[in-house]
């Protein structure tokens, strides 16, 4: 079984512990995606004084994903707009507008490396 670690922004730690958080969506620049099985290692604060271990949670899904401007294509599905808005509260967004403006400020579109979503359990 593989270990993957996840450093997570301190605005999401506190949905994380909770449970409000359960996805993620990485962009896999140099490693390669965990597997269905694998544990996860979430942390927030890495490389700080303030590092802290959120959870060790199994990966329970992970899928290429492609966000744009117009649509979300999970897998090799195309996601509806309801799809879409929940994907992005489960990945600790209000909603679907707020995740494509985070990550087209954060990186840009089209998003580099080989994104993918993971969701945990």
């Amino acid at each position: 079984m593989k270990q993957t670690t996840f450093n997570f922004k301190a605005r999401f730690a506190a949905a994380v512990v909770n449970g409000a958080k359960t996805s993620t969506i990485r962009l896999f620049l140099k490693t390669t995606p965990p597997r269905k099985g694998d544990r996860l290692k979430c942390f927030t604060g890495m490389r700080t004084k303030r590092c802290r271990r959120l959870l060790q949670p199994i990966c329970q899904e992970c899928l290429r994903i492609k966000v744009t401007e117009k649509q979300i294509v999970l897998g090799k599905r195309h996601l509806t707009v309801a799809e879409e808005n929940q994907l992005a509260v489960n990945d600790g967004f209000a909603n679907a507008a707020e995740l494509r403006t985070f990550f087209r400020s954060t990186y840009g579109f089209p998003l580099p490396g080989k994104p993918h979503w993971v969701s945990w359990h």
